[in-house]
Protein backbone atom coordinates (compact mmCIF):
# COMPACT_ATOMS: atom_id res chain seq x y z
CA UNK A 1 0.00 0.00 0.00
CA UNK A 2 1.37 3.44 -0.92
CA UNK A 3 1.92 6.07 1.75
CA UNK A 4 -0.68 8.25 0.04
CA UNK A 5 -3.29 5.49 0.16
CA UNK A 6 -2.48 4.74 3.78
CA UNK A 7 -2.72 8.45 4.66
CA UNK A 8 -6.07 8.76 2.93
CA UNK A 9 -7.34 5.70 4.81
CA UNK A 10 -6.22 7.11 8.17
CA UNK A 11 -7.78 10.48 7.43
CA UNK A 12 -11.04 8.83 6.45
CA UNK A 13 -11.05 6.74 9.59
CA UNK A 14 -10.65 9.88 11.71
CA UNK A 15 -13.04 12.33 10.05
CA UNK A 16 -15.72 10.11 8.52
CA UNK A 17 -17.69 9.55 11.77
CA UNK A 18 -17.56 13.29 12.47
CA UNK A 19 -18.73 14.50 9.06
CA UNK A 20 -21.34 11.78 8.64
CA UNK A 21 -22.88 12.57 12.03
CA UNK A 22 -22.85 16.30 11.25
CA UNK A 23 -24.49 15.61 7.91
CA UNK A 24 -27.28 13.72 9.70
CA UNK A 25 -27.69 16.47 12.28
CA UNK A 26 -26.69 14.08 15.06
CA UNK A 27 -23.10 15.05 15.89
CA UNK A 28 -23.91 16.10 19.45
CA UNK A 29 -25.98 12.98 20.05
CA UNK A 30 -23.41 10.62 18.51
CA UNK A 31 -20.19 11.78 20.15
CA UNK A 32 -18.82 10.07 23.25
CA UNK A 33 -19.11 12.38 26.26
CA UNK A 34 -15.58 12.19 27.63
CA UNK A 35 -15.33 13.96 29.99
CA UNK A 36 -18.90 14.97 30.73
CA UNK A 37 -17.96 18.51 31.80
CA UNK A 38 -16.48 19.22 28.33
CA UNK A 39 -19.38 17.70 26.40
CA UNK A 40 -20.77 21.08 25.34
CA UNK A 41 -17.58 21.84 23.39
CA UNK A 42 -16.67 18.43 22.00
CA UNK A 43 -18.86 18.52 18.85
CA UNK A 44 -17.47 21.91 17.81
CA UNK A 45 -13.92 20.72 18.46
CA UNK A 46 -14.36 17.52 16.46
CA UNK A 47 -15.98 19.17 13.44
CA UNK A 48 -13.81 22.29 13.21
CA UNK A 49 -10.50 20.51 13.78
CA UNK A 50 -11.43 17.72 11.37
CA UNK A 51 -12.21 20.33 8.74
CA UNK A 52 -8.90 22.13 9.35
CA UNK A 53 -7.05 18.87 8.68
CA UNK A 54 -9.18 17.43 5.88
CA UNK A 55 -9.93 20.63 3.93
CA UNK A 56 -7.07 20.42 1.40
CA UNK A 57 -8.00 16.84 0.51
CA UNK A 58 -11.72 17.60 0.42
CA UNK A 59 -11.01 20.51 -1.94
CA UNK A 60 -8.76 18.48 -4.24
CA UNK A 61 -9.77 17.35 -7.72
CA UNK A 62 -9.98 13.92 -9.29
CA UNK A 63 -12.45 11.09 -8.99
CA UNK A 64 -13.11 10.03 -5.39
CA UNK A 65 -16.66 9.07 -4.52
CA UNK A 66 -15.99 8.88 -0.78
CA UNK A 67 -14.53 12.38 -0.77
CA UNK A 68 -17.55 13.77 -2.63
CA UNK A 69 -19.93 12.21 -0.10
CA UNK A 70 -18.03 13.75 2.80
CA UNK A 71 -17.99 17.15 1.06
CA UNK A 72 -21.78 17.00 0.90
CA UNK A 73 -21.87 16.07 4.60
CA UNK A 74 -19.68 19.07 5.43
CA UNK A 75 -21.96 21.47 3.55
CA UNK A 76 -25.06 20.03 5.24
CA UNK A 77 -23.29 19.92 8.58
CA UNK A 78 -22.28 23.58 8.41
CA UNK A 79 -25.92 24.44 7.89
CA UNK A 80 -26.93 22.54 11.02
CA UNK A 81 -24.03 23.66 13.17
CA UNK A 82 -24.90 27.32 12.59
CA UNK A 83 -28.68 26.96 12.76
CA UNK A 84 -30.16 27.87 16.19
CA UNK A 85 -32.95 25.34 15.65
CA UNK A 86 -30.53 22.44 15.12
CA UNK A 87 -29.52 20.09 17.97
CA UNK A 88 -25.92 20.53 16.75
CA UNK A 89 -26.00 24.33 16.93
CA UNK A 90 -22.66 25.90 17.85
CA UNK A 91 -23.56 28.44 20.51
CA UNK A 92 -20.73 30.96 20.56
CA UNK A 93 -21.63 32.06 24.08
CA UNK A 94 -21.00 28.55 25.48
CA UNK A 95 -17.51 29.52 26.60
CA UNK A 96 -14.08 30.73 25.44
CA UNK A 97 -13.37 27.37 23.79
CA UNK A 98 -15.73 28.47 21.02
CA UNK A 99 -13.21 31.15 20.04
CA UNK A 100 -10.64 28.40 19.52
CA UNK A 101 -13.01 26.32 17.43
CA UNK A 102 -14.12 29.35 15.45
CA UNK A 103 -10.48 29.79 14.47
CA UNK A 104 -10.14 26.16 13.37
CA UNK A 105 -13.37 26.50 11.40
CA UNK A 106 -12.02 29.65 9.74
CA UNK A 107 -8.75 27.89 8.97
CA UNK A 108 -10.55 24.92 7.44
CA UNK A 109 -12.66 27.15 5.22
CA UNK A 110 -9.58 29.09 4.10
CA UNK A 111 -7.71 25.86 3.36
CA UNK A 112 -10.59 24.63 1.22
CA UNK A 113 -10.53 27.72 -1.02
CA UNK A 114 -13.94 28.13 -2.61
CA UNK A 115 -14.86 24.45 -2.28
CA UNK A 116 -17.32 24.94 0.57
CA UNK A 117 -17.95 28.65 0.72
CA UNK A 118 -19.20 28.71 -2.87
CA UNK A 119 -21.41 25.68 -2.20
CA UNK A 120 -23.09 27.08 0.90
CA UNK A 121 -26.53 28.70 0.65
CA UNK A 122 -26.47 32.39 1.43
CA UNK A 123 -28.36 31.76 4.66
CA UNK A 124 -25.63 29.39 5.86
CA UNK A 125 -22.87 31.82 4.85
CA UNK A 126 -24.57 34.51 6.90
CA UNK A 127 -24.92 32.21 9.90
CA UNK A 128 -21.25 31.15 9.70
CA UNK A 129 -20.23 34.81 9.67
CA UNK A 130 -22.58 35.52 12.59
CA UNK A 131 -21.06 32.67 14.61
CA UNK A 132 -17.53 33.90 13.97
CA UNK A 133 -18.45 37.49 14.79
CA UNK A 134 -20.05 36.33 18.04
CA UNK A 135 -16.72 34.88 19.22
CA UNK A 136 -15.50 38.47 19.59
CA UNK A 137 -17.10 38.48 23.02
CA UNK A 138 -13.96 36.72 24.31
CA UNK A 139 -10.69 38.40 25.19
CA UNK A 140 -7.85 36.06 24.32
CA UNK A 141 -5.11 35.61 26.92
CA UNK A 142 -1.59 36.64 25.93
CA UNK A 143 -0.53 33.21 24.71
CA UNK A 144 -0.93 31.36 21.41
CA UNK A 145 -4.64 32.11 21.91
CA UNK A 146 -4.08 35.55 20.37
CA UNK A 147 -3.86 33.77 17.03
CA UNK A 148 -7.44 32.51 17.30
CA UNK A 149 -9.16 35.91 16.94
CA UNK A 150 -6.54 36.77 14.29
CA UNK A 151 -7.55 33.73 12.24
CA UNK A 152 -11.24 34.56 12.62
CA UNK A 153 -10.66 38.12 11.42
CA UNK A 154 -8.51 36.94 8.50
CA UNK A 155 -11.32 34.73 7.28
CA UNK A 156 -13.94 37.43 7.70
CA UNK A 157 -11.78 39.78 5.65
CA UNK A 158 -11.33 37.20 2.88
CA UNK A 159 -15.09 36.69 2.50
CA UNK A 160 -15.83 40.42 2.45
CA UNK A 161 -17.33 40.71 5.93
CA UNK A 162 -16.40 43.59 8.26
CA UNK A 163 -13.23 42.69 10.13
CA UNK A 164 -11.20 44.11 12.99
CA UNK A 165 -7.58 44.60 12.01
CA UNK A 166 -6.57 45.45 15.58
CA UNK A 167 -7.11 41.83 16.63
CA UNK A 168 -4.72 40.71 13.90
CA UNK A 169 -2.18 43.41 14.67
CA UNK A 170 -2.10 42.49 18.34
CA UNK A 171 -1.39 38.82 17.60
CA UNK A 172 1.37 39.61 15.11
CA UNK A 173 3.03 42.27 17.28
CA UNK A 174 3.08 40.02 20.31
CA UNK A 175 4.44 37.01 18.44
CA UNK A 176 7.23 39.11 16.98
CA UNK A 177 8.11 40.08 20.57
CA UNK A 178 7.92 36.43 21.62
CA UNK A 179 10.25 35.10 18.94
CA UNK A 180 13.04 33.26 20.81
CA UNK A 181 15.32 32.28 17.94
CA UNK A 182 16.07 29.17 15.88
CA UNK A 183 12.57 29.08 14.44
CA UNK A 184 10.83 29.00 17.81
CA UNK A 185 8.24 31.36 19.33
CA UNK A 186 7.34 31.46 22.99
CA UNK A 187 3.80 30.61 23.97
CA UNK A 188 3.58 34.02 25.53
CA UNK A 189 6.83 35.68 26.63
CA UNK A 190 8.44 32.48 27.93
CA UNK A 191 9.71 29.24 26.41
CA UNK A 192 7.82 26.02 27.04
CA UNK A 193 9.02 22.59 25.93
CA UNK A 194 5.99 21.40 23.99
CA UNK A 195 4.62 21.21 20.45
CA UNK A 196 2.59 24.42 20.38
CA UNK A 197 4.80 25.94 17.70
CA UNK A 198 3.46 23.11 15.56
CA UNK A 199 -0.06 22.65 16.94
CA UNK A 200 -0.98 26.31 16.42
CA UNK A 201 1.64 29.04 16.34
CA UNK A 202 3.64 28.53 13.15
CA UNK A 203 0.83 27.34 10.84
CA UNK A 204 -1.60 30.01 12.03
CA UNK A 205 0.93 32.83 11.80
CA UNK A 206 1.71 31.90 8.22
CA UNK A 207 -1.91 31.34 7.29
CA UNK A 208 -3.11 34.65 8.73
CA UNK A 209 -0.41 36.66 6.97
CA UNK A 210 -0.93 34.78 3.71
CA UNK A 211 -4.65 35.58 3.84
CA UNK A 212 -4.00 39.28 4.53
CA UNK A 213 -1.26 40.60 2.23
CA UNK A 214 -2.42 44.13 3.08
CA UNK A 215 -0.95 43.84 6.58
CA UNK A 216 2.58 42.96 5.46
CA UNK A 217 3.75 46.58 5.46
CA UNK A 218 2.66 46.90 9.10
CA UNK A 219 4.68 43.86 10.20
CA UNK A 220 7.75 43.83 7.93
CA UNK A 221 10.15 41.90 10.16
CA UNK A 222 7.70 39.14 11.02
CA UNK A 223 6.50 38.71 7.44
CA UNK A 224 10.01 38.84 5.99
CA UNK A 225 11.33 36.15 8.33
CA UNK A 226 8.24 33.97 8.56
CA UNK A 227 9.11 31.39 5.92
CA UNK A 228 12.62 30.88 7.30
CA UNK A 229 11.29 30.41 10.81
CA UNK A 230 8.58 28.04 9.63
CA UNK A 231 11.13 26.09 7.61
CA UNK A 232 13.41 25.73 10.62
CA UNK A 233 10.48 24.54 12.69
CA UNK A 234 9.85 21.91 10.00
CA UNK A 235 13.49 20.80 10.10
CA UNK A 236 13.36 20.33 13.86
CA UNK A 237 10.11 18.39 13.70
CA UNK A 238 11.47 16.05 11.02
CA UNK A 239 14.53 15.35 13.19
CA UNK A 240 12.29 14.54 16.17
CA UNK A 241 10.81 11.53 14.38
CA UNK A 242 12.68 8.53 15.76
CA UNK A 243 13.64 5.57 13.52
CA UNK A 244 10.58 3.65 14.80
CA UNK A 245 8.15 6.47 14.00
CA UNK A 246 7.86 7.56 17.64
CA UNK A 247 8.61 11.07 18.91
CA UNK A 248 9.36 12.62 22.32
CA UNK A 249 6.18 12.96 24.46
CA UNK A 250 6.96 16.50 25.57
CA UNK A 251 4.66 19.03 27.14
CA UNK A 252 0.96 19.69 27.04
CA UNK A 253 -1.68 18.25 24.73
CA UNK A 254 0.11 15.04 23.78
CA UNK A 255 -3.32 13.51 23.17
CA UNK A 256 -3.41 15.53 19.93
CA UNK A 257 -1.27 12.63 18.68
CA UNK A 258 -0.15 13.26 15.10
CA UNK A 259 -1.23 16.90 15.44
CA UNK A 260 2.27 17.43 16.87
CA UNK A 261 3.40 17.49 13.21
CA UNK A 262 0.83 20.00 12.00
CA UNK A 263 3.54 22.53 11.07
CA UNK A 264 5.64 20.00 9.14
CA UNK A 265 2.58 18.81 7.24
CA UNK A 266 1.57 22.41 6.56
CA UNK A 267 5.00 23.28 5.15
CA UNK A 268 4.92 20.21 2.91
CA UNK A 269 1.42 21.02 1.65
CA UNK A 270 2.38 24.62 0.90
CA UNK A 271 5.53 23.57 -0.98
CA UNK A 272 7.74 25.42 1.51
CA UNK A 273 10.05 22.60 2.61
CA UNK A 274 13.66 23.78 3.04
CA UNK A 275 16.08 22.52 0.39
CA UNK A 276 17.72 20.09 2.79
CA UNK A 277 14.39 18.35 3.55
CA UNK A 278 13.59 15.86 0.82
CA UNK A 279 9.82 15.61 0.29
CA UNK A 280 10.00 11.82 0.17
CA UNK A 281 11.78 11.73 3.53
CA UNK A 282 9.10 13.95 5.07
CA UNK A 283 6.41 11.75 3.52
CA UNK A 284 8.00 8.67 5.08
CA UNK A 285 8.40 10.34 8.47
CA UNK A 286 4.79 11.52 8.64
CA UNK A 287 3.56 8.14 7.45
CA UNK A 288 5.57 6.37 10.15
CA UNK A 289 4.24 8.71 12.86
CA UNK A 290 0.66 8.11 11.72
CA UNK A 291 1.09 4.36 11.70
CA UNK A 292 2.78 4.29 15.10
CA UNK A 293 0.30 6.52 16.93
CA UNK A 294 -3.01 5.95 15.15
CA UNK A 295 -2.35 2.25 14.59
CA UNK A 296 -2.06 1.46 18.28
CA UNK A 297 -4.79 -0.70 19.80
CA UNK A 298 -7.33 1.44 21.65
CA UNK A 299 -6.93 4.54 19.45
CA UNK A 300 -10.56 4.23 18.28
CA UNK A 301 -13.58 3.07 20.22
CA UNK A 302 -16.11 0.50 18.98
CA UNK A 303 -18.01 3.17 17.04
CA UNK A 304 -14.93 4.59 15.37
CA UNK A 305 -14.41 7.69 17.52
CA UNK A 306 -10.94 8.70 18.66
CA UNK A 307 -10.07 7.93 22.25
CA UNK A 308 -7.81 9.91 24.56
CA UNK A 309 -4.16 8.95 24.29
CA UNK A 310 -0.94 9.21 22.34
CA UNK A 311 -0.46 5.51 21.61
CA UNK A 312 -3.69 3.68 22.36
CA UNK A 313 -6.15 4.59 25.13
CA UNK A 314 -4.31 6.59 27.83
CA UNK A 315 -6.86 8.75 29.68
CA UNK A 316 -4.37 9.92 32.33
CA UNK A 317 -2.54 11.87 29.60
CA UNK A 318 -5.47 14.28 29.29
CA UNK A 319 -5.29 17.77 30.76
CA UNK A 320 -8.53 19.25 32.11
CA UNK A 321 -9.23 21.04 28.79
CA UNK A 322 -9.11 17.82 26.75
CA UNK A 323 -12.29 16.20 25.42
CA UNK A 324 -12.98 13.61 22.77
CA UNK A 325 -13.39 16.46 20.30
CA UNK A 326 -9.98 17.97 21.08
CA UNK A 327 -8.26 14.89 19.69
CA UNK A 328 -9.29 15.67 16.12
CA UNK A 329 -6.39 18.08 15.73
CA UNK A 330 -4.62 14.84 14.79
CA UNK A 331 -6.18 15.18 11.31
CA UNK A 332 -3.85 18.10 10.52
CA UNK A 333 -0.97 15.73 9.83
CA UNK A 334 -2.74 14.83 6.57
CA UNK A 335 -2.66 18.27 4.94
CA UNK A 336 -0.37 17.01 2.13
CA UNK A 337 -3.29 14.97 0.78
CA UNK A 338 -4.27 18.26 -0.80
CA UNK A 339 -1.33 17.76 -3.18
CA UNK A 340 -2.05 15.75 -6.35
CA UNK A 341 -0.78 12.17 -6.53
CA UNK A 342 1.76 13.16 -9.20
CA UNK A 343 3.33 15.84 -6.99
CA UNK A 344 6.89 15.07 -5.97
CA UNK A 345 5.84 14.79 -2.34
CA UNK A 346 3.90 11.64 -3.21
CA UNK A 347 5.52 10.47 -6.46
CA UNK A 348 9.24 10.64 -5.67
CA UNK A 349 11.02 7.39 -4.69
CA UNK A 350 10.94 6.36 -1.04
CA UNK A 351 13.56 7.87 1.25
CA UNK A 352 14.35 7.57 4.93
CA UNK A 353 14.06 10.54 7.27
CA UNK A 354 17.03 12.00 9.16
CA UNK A 355 16.98 9.97 12.39
CA UNK A 356 16.46 6.72 10.52
CA UNK A 357 19.40 7.44 8.21
CA UNK A 358 21.74 8.47 11.01
CA UNK A 359 20.88 5.54 13.28
CA UNK A 360 21.62 3.17 10.42
CA UNK A 361 25.14 4.56 10.43
CA UNK A 362 24.77 6.57 7.23
CA UNK A 363 26.67 9.82 6.88
CA UNK A 364 24.73 13.08 6.61
CA UNK A 365 25.11 16.83 6.96
CA UNK A 366 25.31 18.36 10.42
CA UNK A 367 22.26 20.17 11.72
CA UNK A 368 22.54 23.95 11.69
CA UNK A 369 20.53 26.39 13.74
CA UNK A 370 18.84 29.38 12.16
CA UNK A 371 20.95 32.49 12.63
CA UNK A 372 19.26 35.24 14.64
CA UNK A 373 16.95 37.24 12.40
CA UNK A 374 18.19 40.65 13.47
CA UNK A 375 21.74 40.22 14.80
CA UNK A 376 24.50 37.85 13.78
CA UNK A 377 26.42 36.22 16.60
CA UNK A 378 29.68 34.34 16.46
CA UNK A 379 29.39 30.86 17.88
CA UNK A 380 32.27 28.64 18.99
Amino acid sequence: MSTRTASRDWLLRIVKPVFEAAGRGSLRASMPRQPEERASFAPAEAFCRSLAGAAPWLASTGADAQRDILCADVVTGLGGLTNPDSPDFLRAEAGPQMLVEGAFLASGLLRAGDRFWAALPQETRSSVVAFLEATRCYEAPYTNWLLFPAMVEAFLCRVGAPWESARVDLALHRHEEWYLGDGCYGDGPHFQADYYNSYVIQPFLHEVTAALPEIHDKHPVLCKQMNKRLGRCAEILERLVCPQGTFPPLGRSMTYRTGAFHALAYVAWKGLLPENLAPAAVRSALGAVAERSLGAQGTFDESGWLQIGLCGFQPRLAEDYISTGSLYLSACVFLPLGLPAEDGFWASPDADWTARRLWQGLDDRADKSLAHDLHQHTRC
